[in-house]
């Protein structure tokens, strides 16, 4: 591969590694929405604006007392989300120099007294952007089986406290997920 099909190659990597980890944001931050104790306090604009982390950490919260079954489910994904998160701070927040004869990109992320460096191909690079896919609507995606689960435990838990003339049904597939069905 010459020079400039390795910058190219680099550029669409990087590219598709932003776009999905922006996908995969999205769709955290629809679960975050979905965390408020009554649906009338549904916000999907606020949940967009929170960091990361808070996004995380809101699921993490309604997740443990109120959804148990998807408790597992819930701490494999955010374990993998956090390690993509960190390649992201690399990627997007590190400085970055490459050199093209070596066909790698030297990253180098600021830590307390010092630098932390990574070295990596677009190979890698393409490799997190499908594992970032994956989190996103493999099994148990965030945007998913697992954001159907979580919604429908959201719905079940609003309409346990709504009058009949109020209550949701939520429907995938033409199949009705809620344990109330109208």
């Amino acid at each position: 591969m010459g020079y400039t099909e390795l910058d190219t190659a680099f550029k669409e990597a990087i590219g598709e590694f932003t776009i999905a980890f922006s996908q995969m944001e999205f769709a955290l931050s629809q679960l975050s929405a979905l965390t408020v104790v009554k649906q009338s306090e549904y916000d999907l604009l606020a949940n967009i604006r929170l960091p990361l982390h808070k996004k995380r950490k809101q699921i993490t919260k309604c997740v443990k007392p109120d959804a148990v079954e998807l408790h597992s489910i819930w701490d494999d994904l955010n374990q993998r989300i956090g390690k993509m998160n960190e390649e992201r701070r690399y990627l997007m927040h590190g400085i970055a120099q490459y050199s093209l004869s070596d066909k790698t990109i030297e990253v180098f992320v600021p830590i307390t007294n010092g630098l932390n460096t990574k070295h990596l191909t677009p190979a890698d690079i393409k490799e997190f952007s499908q594992k970032i896919y994956y989190l996103t609507t493999g099994v148990n995606g965030v945007n998913g089986e697992f954001y159907n689960k979580f919604k429908t435990a959201r719905i079940n838990k609003w309409n346990d406290k709504l009058p009949e003339s109020e209550k949701m049904v939520y429907k995938v597939n033409y199949e009705i997920l809620t344990e109330w069905k109208g």
